[in-house]
């Protein structure tokens, strides 16, 4: 049986709500995947976050603000789906995935 768990991105401004539920938490956590899910309260499934810049201004964006993040927080186990960008990733290369094609479409 699998016990019931915290979810949620982390941005560099809500690092004390994690901190704080961290600290109320702890003992019943054993292991914190760390995330981010948005940049600037801008969401990325909805290519909020991506409008407007190239691929490489939104990918470098997601991967700064995951370095602020590692740098400012440190309850966490494990550093989690480190290209999460890729799967909202729209541009047409490579990179660009299937999966983000198909989110887009079915709006």
């Amino acid at each position: 049986m699998f016990a019931p768990g915290l979810n949620g991105g982390v941005q560099v401004h809500t690092i004390p709500e994690y901190e704080s539920l961290y600290e109320t938490y702890s003992s019943e956590i054993d292991f914190i995947l760390l995330s981010v899910h948005q940049v600037d309260n801008l969401c990325f499934w909805n290519q909020e976050y991506q409008s407007g810049k190239s691929q490489d201004e939104y990918n470098r964006g997601y991967y700064e603000e995951l370095l602020r993040v590692v740098h400012a927080y440190k309850d966490y186990s494990v550093l989690a789906h480190l290209d999460l960008i890729v799967r909202y990733d729209m541009a047409d290369t490579p990179r660009g995935g299937a999966c983000a094609q198909h989110i887009h479409s079915a709006k």
